[in-house]
């Protein structure tokens, strides 16, 4: 009996234990939850589900700070309880149709909310949705809503008035809506958003930036216009303020000169993203002279770009730019028609992380010998994997051989001559004249003899070949 009764307060503090744990995850079926999260990701939630009510019976609410709702049936969003520590939501791929006013007025906290792929129209997308808590006859703001996703949705326009509520977003993605043409009202929203950071225009369908959308948000360093319709770097870009981050992969642009490029104002920029540019074939002479930041340049597959100039990149130098080069980090030029590579086009091949040239069209002479005797080793020292597929195109005797494998071998290439020639097949072409001048000269002999010896007038001259002939002819 002593011994029960040490134990009982062990097994009373274990049940007790046991039920807070399970206070405290209760969830909601087919849900799963942790301590502070909540996942119905393709939990088959219907139309009829009141999402307030549900929330208030299904879960310890005051501890949630993330509700993922992604992939259900979801077509009306109503007002949501007061939930203090929320700090994420997402309602993505649902098939929102409705978002009723104040549907997150109490959700004080909230930093990102995602509702993209729902199909929405910009006629059910109202600022009002955004507003917040109603105090002395007006709305308050939602302060703390950084990040707004709106992407793959069918907007064509966005009210003048939709972020009015929402002071300070950082993030705004409109990726994957069909707006062809940033109209007036969307100028006006998003030029609304003075503290905006990243903007994500990709797979909108358009062709022009409006002029001085981009002066208004000051703030604004990452600007994605991933597959558009550009066919120029937008001369709009003059007009940002300190832009690290600029994504142009996937546009129709064809060629890239120094009076088209990339505008002084960009200065700043840190990464440039130009993949998958099915048109583009050239990058002239002073085309990047401008990114004098430039940490991080991705240019792969664009299967027509045959020519990077060596001063593509270069610039003067001055007191806020002391060396001729942007300080390049990263350089990704994969899977590009890239035949020859200037070792001037960058100054600090040698301190770079990431060097990529793997696929291209890579002529193994004299003028690339630096890739296989410097650079080679470069990429091999920081990325090894990438050295795998960097392989000889041409000369044709030169095809399929690997750029590493030839410096490991310390094999000297050779050079074409002025009418680009193969002066590496020339010895071959000298041997077979020679054997067949050799062989030639006694076929030639031996041939005279024979016919000296066969015809008269040949063996003893042209006086044999008169006799010859009136013999023949006193016989007939």
């Amino acid at each position: 009996m002593k011994e029960l009764a040490e134990m009982l307060p062990l097994q009373f503090l274990l049940l007790l234990a046991m039920a807070s744990m399970s206070v405290a995850l209760r969830c909601f079926y087919p849900c799963s939850c942790e301590e502070n999260y909540m996942d119905c990701t393709s939990a088959n939630l219907n139309t009829t589900l009141d999402l307030s009510s549900w929330l208030n019976t299904s879960y310890n609410k005051d501890t949630l700070q993330k509700i993922i709702l992604d992939r259900n049936n979801l077509v009306h969003v109503r007002p949501l309880p007061a939930l203090e520590d929320l700090r994420y939501l997402s309602f993505r791929g649902n098939r929102i149709q409705k978002i009723e006013d104040s549907s997150f007025a109490y959700l004080q906290n909230l930093s990102e909310l995602d509702l993209s792929d729902n199909g929405i129209l910009s006629t059910n997308l109202q600022a009002d949705a955004f507003r917040g808590i109603y105090q002395e006859q007006e709305f308050l703001p939602l302060e703390g809503l950084k990040i707004l996703r709106l992407g793959g949705n069918e907007l064509h326009t966005l009210r003048s008035d939709l972020f009015e509520h929402t002071p300070h977003l950082q993030v705004l993605t409109l990726d994957r809506n069909p707006f062809f043409h940033l109209d007036v009202p969307t100028v006006q929203a998003i030029t609304s958003l003075i503290e905006l950071q990243v903007l994500d225009l990709s797979y909108t369908h358009i062709s022009v930036i409006p002029q001085y959308m981009l002066h208004t948000p000051k703030y604004l360093r990452e600007l994605n216009l991933t597959g558009n319709a550009f066919t120029n770097v937008p001369e709009e870009l003059a007009h940002t303020h300190n832009m690290t981050i600029l994504k142009l992969t996937a546009n129709p642009i064809t060629t890239i000169t120094a009076e088209t490029g990339f505008p002084a104002a960009l200065g700043s920029l840190r990464v440039l993203e130009m993949n998958w540019m099915t048109e583009l074939k050239r990058i002239e002479k002073g085309a990047m002279s401008t990114l004098t930041s430039l940490e991080e340049f991705y240019c792969s597959h664009n299967h027509k770009l045959a020519h990077i100039d060596a001063d593509a990149f270069r610039h003067d130098i001055t007191e806020d730019t002391p060396h001729m080069w942007p300080p390049m980090k990263k350089l990704h030029l994969r899977s590009n028609e890239l035949s020859s590579l200037d070792e001037g086009l960058l100054g600090n091949w040698e301190v770079m992380e990431e060097i990529d040239i793997e696929d291209n069209n890579w002529m193994c002479d004299c003028n690339n010998q630096w890739i296989v005797s410097k650079l080679e080793l470069i990429i091999n020292r920081t990325k090894p994997e990438y050295t795998r597929f960097t392989t000889c195109k041409q000369p044709e005797e030169m095809r399929g051989k690997r750029m590493f494998d030839l410096e490991v071998r310390h094999y000297h290439m050779r050079c074409l001559d002025a009418d680009g020639n193969h002066p590496e097949r020339d010895g071959m072409l000298l041997i077979g004249v020679l054997v067949g001048v050799l062989l030639a000269v006694p076929a030639t002999v031996a041939l005279v003899l024979f016919f000296r010896h066969r015809i008269p007038w040949i063996r003893s001259g042209p006086a044999a070949y008169s006799r010859a002939f009136y013999n023949a002819a006193d016989d007939y």
